[in-house]
């Protein structure tokens, strides 16, 4: 009988490709992480929190290069990189990036987190994907964005 992919709250999974060394890592934050927040991360509080999270995760990654997504529960996209950095990207739901050691950031409570990577073009992106946002085509704009910005098929 084969293994099952056991994740728990709190803890983080990585994941390497057999094709290279290249690591992505996802996690789940706890209420004892304290708050995410909610649509913007402005709050210094929220920000420090943040920071936290980012760091225990993903000691190789700066906390300050975390982006974040409003969530207004739509469609849009945005591609990202290093500068923007310690942003919430206004109206989206999606971001996705080719740039390394960004920490990307979407915040779940009855969503789901959908996970994109490209290894050849070394792309990544991370989705907020409740009901709304799948039925206004979160997932296929986001295929489309990756195709048309990065050259992928």
């Amino acid at each position: 009988m084969g293994r099952g992919l056991c994740f728990r709250k709190g803890e983080k999974i990585e994941f390497m490709p057999q094709s290279s060394n290249k690591k992505l890592i996802f996690g789940t934050s706890t209420a004892s992480d304290g708050p995410m927040g909610t649509s913007s991360i402005t709050d210094e509080h929220i920000l420090k929190n943040i920071r936290l999270y980012v760091s225990r995760m993903c000691r190789s990654v700066d906390p300050k290069k975390t982006i974040t997504a409003q969530q207004v529960h739509g469609n849009r996209i945005e591609i990202v990189s290093e500068k923007n950095s310690g942003s919430c990207m206004p109206q989206c739901d999606g971001l996705i990036t080719n740039s390394p050691n960004l920490a990307l950031l979407i915040r779940t409570q009855d969503c789901v987190p959908i996970f994109l990577r490209d290894d050849d073009l070394e792309v990544a992106g991370i989705l907020h994907a409740g009901w709304r946002n799948i039925l206004s085509g979160i997932l296929p704009r986001s295929l489309s964005e990756i195709e048309n910005h990065f050259g992928t098929s």
